[in-house]
């Protein structure tokens, strides 16, 4: 009985260190370099998109640049990346049994419009049914023209002279 289970252990562990080499070698990885098209340089922080079927595998880029997902099984995938101040792209990549693909990705630099900042502000000694709020925008003009360098500088420098202190309530008259 003795030898028949130590037989068998031994006939497993050997099962277990041939199978685990050869199911690693039947998934491959895809790796590669990110930089910017126009400068050239290394861009950090992509995130990279791999999705087959609906299944994703996502990564990020170092700050050199370089991304790696591994244990990608054999197929067709769709390959995207995206970071804010960068175009996203896409494409298609096929991974064989075992393969290491290299695909080194060149990003197109592509300002962002966001929404515009809205700062309302009411006097502390208005009644809730005379409440009004005066709105103003304060456009990109403005902020590039303005020698302010913080938010509330910006704002105690607008027409309205708003009586803004950070971590404070505004003051009474």
């Amino acid at each position: 009985m003795f030898q028949r289970v130590r037989f068998l252990t031994l006939a497993l562990t050997a099962a277990i260190t041939v199978a685990a080499p050869v199911s690693g070698q039947n998934t491959g990885v895809i790796q590669g370099h990110i930089t910017s098209r126009f400068a050239g340089q290394p861009v950090g922080g992509v995130e990279v998109i791999l999705v087959q079927s609906g299944q994703t595998v996502t990564a990020l880029s170092d700050e050199n640049g370089l991304y790696r997902l591994t244990g990608i099984a054999p197929g067709e995938y769709t390959l995207s990346t995206q970071r804010i101040g960068f175009a996203r792209t896409s494409q298609t990549v096929v991974v064989g049994l075992g393969a290491q693909v290299t695909l080194d990705i060149r990003l197109e630099e592509q300002a962002m419009e966001l929404d515009p900042l809205v700062v309302t502000g009411q006097g502390a000694a208005i009644s809730r049914r005379r409440l009004s709020t005066t709105i103003d925008v304060i456009t990109s003009e403005t902020i590039a023209a303005s020698p302010a360098t913080r938010l509330e500088q910006l704002l105690q420098a607008t027409r309205y002279r708003s009586d803004f202190r950070r971590g404070s309530r505004a003051r009474r008259p």
